[in-house]
């Protein structure tokens, strides 16, 4: 089961919010681009009263007042908006603003282009407001005082979000919010139910506070992985799922993201089930498993997701039970943990974590965690060893020995 780890290069993974309203917004092609003059003023509060008007309808849920900001003069603009504010209807939304930089303005002509940011916060799931940044043109409205969105430039955005460039379907139950499309959808019923039920599971098997509170993408296409900055392993095709922290603020993050890749709306209920307990894992040990080494942080994330199956169905990748034949059996390393021994590697943590409760009993999984934590890649391996007496080697033994045990030596 190809699964990332939560621990992306920096928490930031920008899967921050991109919101959007600023789908199709940008700069038009053409014209000599200039900086802002002396008088911009006046045009910065022209644009941001266009830019207040635009949240303001979302808030109401007037559409036309929110399609009078847009530039009729392009159709397909109209119609990409049009869908923008239905997606934006479905949203829970409890905080949305767009601020425009005015040190950014650019002039092409008669039109405007600057950097606004946009703050959007999910009542109930994100804690403050997720920010973002995207660069909005602006053409001359129909009165000539006023300003519209204009025709874009091209795809300027990092961290796109679902509402921004396409159509989707919301549904929601209570502490998940699930994001889908028109052909993902019928999935909905049984994607929210999966999520939920893995919230109570893993509520009950991790000892730390948490929310509880879940944003899901579900949807047709892997366009919301490939948004994603700093992808584990690059590839959207080798992951079924990964766990994304919005709005970093220090060590913590507004909310939490659980991407499901396509084919996991297909899956066996099983192994759907697993994965996204598996991800929900990450979420409950929040910004923990990213001060903790990779084989430990994904180790507990597959222990915790098998727990509700039976030994007996607990499946093992064949490349890891290979990998526990080996002689020279290392605990996989987080700079090629998502390569192309991932299989191996996972069932590696995975097993290691289960030796570790075999040996000294499952509270010191979350012991360990602290204390590798605590120390912050300072000398992990110095940890384990202080704190179980064995090396990393040692442990991975252990883990090999055991995995041989349960599933046999491969052909």
């Amino acid at each position: 089961m190809d699964k990332p780890r939560s621990r992306r290069p920096g928490l930031g993974l920008l899967v921050g919010v991109l919101l959007a309203a600023l789908t199709g917004c940008g700069l038009v092609d053409g014209g000599d681009q200039t900086p802002a003059t002396p008088g911009s003023p006046q045009v910065a509060d022209a644009l941001t009263a266009t830019l207040k008007a635009r949240a303001r309808a979302v808030r109401t849920g007037d559409r036309q007042a929110f399609l009078a900001t847009v530039d009729h003069d392009d159709p397909k603009l109209v119609r990409r908006q049009r869908t923008y504010f239905a997606n934006l209807a479905q949203l829970p939304i409890s905080r949305l603003r767009y601020r425009l930089d005015p040190a950014t303005l650019i002039r092409a002509g008669d039109r405007w282009s600057a950097l606004v940011e946009v703050r959007l916060q999910l009542s109930g799931f994100d804690q403050w407001p997720v920010v973002s940044r995207e660069e909005v043109g602006f053409a001359p409205g129909p009165d000539g005082s006023s300003y519209v969105l204009a025709k874009e430039r091209g795809d300027d955005s990092s961290g796109r979000q679902p509402w921004d460039s396409r159509a989707i379907v919301v549904r929601e139950r209570p502490g998940v919010l699930g994001i889908f499309d028109h052909q993902s959808a019928d999935q909905a019923d049984a994607v929210l139910a999966s999520v939920a039920a893995g919230v109570d599971l893993v509520g009950a098997r991790v000892p730390y506070d948490w929310d509880r509170h879940v944003v899901v993408y579900a949807l047709s296409g892997t366009s919301a992985l490939s948004a994603i900055a700093g992808l584990p392993g690059g590839d959207p095709e080798r992951l079924d799922g990964v766990s994304v922290p919005v709005g970093q603020r220090g060590d913590e993050a507004a909310s939490t993201r659980l991407v499901l890749h396509p084919r996991m709306l297909s899956a066996p209920p099983a192994q759907r089930d697993r994965l996204i307990r598996h991800e929900l894992t990450h979420i409950a040990l929040a910004d923990r498993d990213n001060h903790a080494p990779t084989w430990l942080s994904e180790g507990i994330a597959e222990y915790v997701s098998v727990q509700p199956i039976a030994e007996a169905d607990r499946t093992l990748a064949r490349p890891a039970l290979i990998a526990a034949s080996s002689r020279s059996l290392k605990l996989p390393d987080a700079r090629t943990f998502n390569g192309p021994d991932s299989e191996a590697n996972y069932g590696v943590a995975w097993w290691a974590c289960e030796a570790l409760v075999d040996l000294y009993g499952e509270p010191m999984l979350w012991q360990l965690l602290d204390k590798m934590g605590a120390a912050d890649g300072d000398d992990w391996d110095a940890v384990l060893e202080d704190t179980l007496q064995m090396s990393a080697d040692d442990l991975a033994a252990e883990a090999g020995r055991r995995m041989l045990a349960a599933y046999g030596v491969p052909d």
